[in-house]
């Protein structure tokens, strides 16, 4: 029955096998002689004909029953084989003749294909269970590349059609961004040339055109026509990317709040020892001076000792908020209310083209902390983001959520609830090394003599004391957006009673 020479899986057998046509020769042969001897002339003596024609007679049934009937149901068990079904019995396996190993034959035949469909099933189930997705690549000695297996996985992780992607690997372009492909090419050419086990970290495209990262482990082997294929791993490790940026994030800032305090700190002794030798500076000039007549010439120049003075005491306060130290906000900040007020009163002074818009606040907007202070805070970010816009003027944004924040907003804050101040330009916006630096003291990408570089230093020493933080997000040509974070008034104040 197999010598027809069609496969079993996916095609179905004949029901009259060359098999079944080779056993049904004789049993014609003896029903034609059967026949023709009964039917003999009259004259022939009718005994031996009779006989021989009941013995051919009863031959031909005998092998009707000993070998038509079994190879008909051997054919029809072989035909539901071919149709896929493994669970049914073949007849005749324990006969000891030609049958009986042909049936044996088809049963092993069937079992194998049996245990191909549960090798086939746990490594399906086995593909499908991995945190990632397997595939395989092939290279093939004419240097095309085909993919000739992706598990369901491709779909769950990056949205694509694994079927798909096999039929056209050109398809593979959708997934891997273009300036991903070249260092890609590059580590399987590598891995080829050596045979040695491919590991890479790169980013890939879902099926939203979504950047997210993929770790790819593939180990090559070579097929007997020369043929390099890649069992392969993906791992998507976007979420692990993401932690490990914050992370680097968070120790940024932790090392930049340790810097700024021991600035801080140095910067609140020198303005202790400024101000000491500030003290008989004052007193000797005001003495003299009030000594001096009215028309006196010396009046003016000691006029001018008293203001650079004063100018040398008051940039030795901005220095003293320097130093800072943690702590506990006593007082409420209305944020809404402060930023109307703010943004009103200098709707006047604003260069030309400057647009400040207000959205809606989202919550209370009422914040831990002191409001005079934070005044001052806002005042200073509105300014940086006006000089930000430069000549050309543009937008600047101004609003205020309230936030439940999961994770540390900065290194000492803790989690919870914080009311979130966003200003945001659309100004030139600052390079790495300058957002890294903005906070330091002294610190000012202006021209010399027009900025002491102590207002953004003073804004951030300020919040970090009433508990909070001000973070920077920055590029150039893509403007500037600073967040300060103060945590929120969760309970209204009483209203008190008539």
């Amino acid at each position: 029955m197999i010598a027809t020479g069609q496969s079993i899986l996916g095609h179905s057998v004949p029901a009259h096998s060359i098999l079944i046509k080779a056993a049904a020769v004789p049993v014609l042969v003896m029903a034609g002689l059967g026949l023709a001897l009964l039917l003999l002339p009259a004259g022939f003596p009718p005994a031996v004909p009779v006989a021989f024609g009941a013995a051919l007679a009863a031959g031909g049934a005998l092998a009707l029953v000993r070998l038509l009937r079994p190879a008909a149901e051997l054919a029809r068990a072989v035909e539901r084989l071919a149709a896929g079904d493994t669970a049914g019995e073949l007849p005749g396996t324990g006969r000891p003749d030609e049958f009986g190993r042909t049936a044996r034959a088809a049963a092993a035949f069937r079992d194998a294909i049996a245990a191909r469909r549960r090798a086939e099933e746990r490594l399906s189930s086995l593909a499908a269970n991995l945190p990632g997705l397997v595939y395989q690549r092939m290279l093939h000695p004419d240097g095309t590349i085909t993919y000739p297996y992706f598990s369901e996985r491709l779909r769950e992780i990056t949205g694509h059609d694994p079927a798909a992607v096999q039929a056209d690997p050109g398809l593979v372009s959708r997934i891997i961004p273009a300036d991903w492909r070249e260092a890609i090419a590059k580590a399987f050419a590598r891995s080829a040339r050596t045979m040695q086990t491919l590991t890479l970290e790169y980013e890939y495209l879902n099926a939203a055109g979504e950047r997210r990262w993929a770790y790819g482990v593939a180990r090559p082997r070579r097929l007997p026509d020369g043929t390099l294929l890649w069992d392969a791993l993906m791992l998507d490790v976007t979420e692990r990317r993401e932690l490990e940026r914050r992370n680097a994030e968070i120790e940024r800032q932790l090392a930049e709040a340790r810097r700024l305090r021991a600035v801080g700190t140095l910067a609140g002794g020198m303005a202790h020892e400024i101000n000491n030798a500030l003290l008989p500076i004052f007193g000797n000039a005001e003495l003299v001076l009030d000594g001096l007549p009215p028309d006196s010439p010396d009046r003016a120049c000691l006029s001018d000792i008293l203001v650079a003075a004063q100018r040398v005491r008051a940039l030795i306060d901005r220095l003293s908020a320097l130093e800072g130290g943690e702590t506990t906000a006593q007082g409420r900040v209305a944020w809404p209310e402060l930023i109307r007020d703010a943004v009103e009163s200098r709707r006047a002074s604003l260069p030309d083209g400057v647009v400040i818009d207000l959205p809606p606040t989202t919550g209370a907007g009422v914040a831990r902390g002191d409001s005079g202070q934070m005044t001052q805070v806002l005042s200073t970010l509105l300014n940086n983001a006006v000089e930000a816009l430069g000549p050309g003027g543009g937008r600047i944004e101004v609003a205020v959520t309230d936030e439940i924040l999961l994770l540390p907003p900065a290194p000492g804050l803790p989690p919870g609830a914080y009311t979130r101040l966003r200003v945001r330009d659309a100004g030139y916006g600052m390079d790495t090394e300058t957002r890294q630096r903005v906070f330091e003291p002294f610190f000012t990408t202006k021209e010399v003599g027009l900025g002491q570089g102590l207002s953004l230093s003073t804004a951030y020493s300020i919040v970090r004391g009433q508990g909070g933080t001000i973070l920077v997000d920055s590029e150039p040509g893509r403007g500037t957006t600073m967040d300060v974070l103060l945590p929120t008034v969760l309970q209204p104040e009483p209203v008190p009673s008539a």
